[in-house]
C-alpha cells in the first residue's frame, strides 16, 4: 500500500513525492526554498542527522546541542513561506522567510524567521536565521 500522506512542508504533495528523497539522501534540494521546506519536514519527523548534514559547518551545532523536543509535548503544525530572496538553482546565496505554527501542550503559537542559506559544491546549506 502506497503512503499518500501529505508532506509536512506544506507543499500539498505526498511526502514520498516531496521531501522523502532528500531525507533518504537520494537527491538534494536544488533551491534554498526546497532546502528550507525539507528542513522543516525533518524537524516534524525528528530527523536529526538530516538537519545536521544540511547545516553549514560554520554555524552547525554539536549533535547533543540540537534538541528536537521529543518528550516535551511540542508539535509543529504548519509552515508558510512568506518570501524568498535569491536562492535559485543559479544562485550561491539566498534567504527564505517563513512562519511556522506549533503547539506546546495546549498552547498554539507561531515562529517567524528569515533564514540564510549558502550553496557550496552544488549543495545548499542552512547558515542561520533571525
Amino acid at each position: 500500500m502506497v503512503n499518500t500522506s501529505l508532506c509536512p512542508c506544506s507543499s500539498e504533495l505526498p511526502y514520498a513525492e516531496c521531501c522523502k528523497s532528500f531525507h533518504l539522501g537520494e537527491s538534494v534540494p536544488e533551491t534554498a526554498e526546497l532546502l528550507m521546506r525539507s528542513r522543516y519536514a525533518a524537524y516534524v519527523k525528528k530527523l536529526k542527522n538530516y538537519l545536521l548534514e544540511t547545516w553549514h559547518e560554520s554555524t552547525r551545532p554539536r549533535p547533543e546541542e540540537l534538541e528536537l523536543n521529543e518528550e516535551s509535548g511540542f508539535r509543529w503544525l504548519s509552515l508558510k513561506i512568506t518570501s524568498t530572496e535569491n536562492g535559485s538553482v543559479l544562485d550561491t546565496e539566498g534567504s527564505v522567510s517563513f512562519t511556522a505554527s506549533f503547539k506546546m501542550g495546549h498552547q498554539r503559537a507561531e515562529m517567524k524567521e528569515a533564514s540564510s542559506f549558502i550553496k557550496e559544491d552544488g549543495r545548499w546549506y542552512y547558515v542561520d536565521g533571525v
